[in-house]
């Protein structure tokens, strides 16, 4: 916990309790009740504009790109050292149909073998996409999918598009009016 937060606490708590104190001590009990609730709602805001994010440790934006595109979901063949993981469509969210939607359950629980069913892509050991993010790009507009920060559907956008900003498919920034 950080002393900050304590001390501001406790500076609420006595400014809080001081002043309605104060105020009983006049005569005006209502006054002190008026004064008791707008100061904790107004050290409550404060508190909560100052304090709110005082745990996280987020110091980058994007916070994290999905491990697979939009609507896919991570399949993992294999166990131990063979396991692979990917990315599969169980839904046939595919526009162009090469990414053909995973089947149900064989009869023998064998996943399929035909690679039309798993995105093309490479996750390391951590649980991290090695690929780069134009490779990605690449991949998922040829799939006909969209993935959140890297594709939006036409155009690859962020870091794929090779700048901090959306781009469209002639490859320039956004087009002027």
């Amino acid at each position: 916990m950080k002393y900050s937060l304590v001390f501001y606490i406790l500076f609420c708590i006595a400014l809080g309790l001081g002043g309605a104190m104060k105020l009983v001590r006049m005569d005006r009990i209502l006054a002190a009740f008026v004064f008791f609730v707008l100061a904790i709602l107004i050290f409550v805001f404060f508190g909560l504009r100052w304090f709110a994010n005082a745990g996280s440790d987020m110091t980058s934006w994007p916070p994290v790109v999905n491990t697979c595109p939009d609507y896919l979901s991570a399949y993992t063949t294999g166990s131990g050292k063979n396991a692979v993981t990917s990315c599969v469509d169980m839904v046939g969210v595919s526009k162009n149909g090469s990414l053909a939607k995973f089947p149900e359950v064989r009869q023998d629980g064998s996943p399929p073998s035909d690679l039309k069913y798993y995105f093309p892509m490479n996750i390391d050991p951590a649980a991290k996409l090695s690929d780069s993010p134009q490779k990605l790009c690449s991949y998922t507009i040829q799939s006909g999918l969209s993935w959140e920060g890297l594709v939006n559907g036409i155009s690859c956008t962020g870091q794929a598009a090779g700048g901090g900003g959306p781009s469209n498919s002639s490859g320039g920034n956004c087009p002027s009016a």
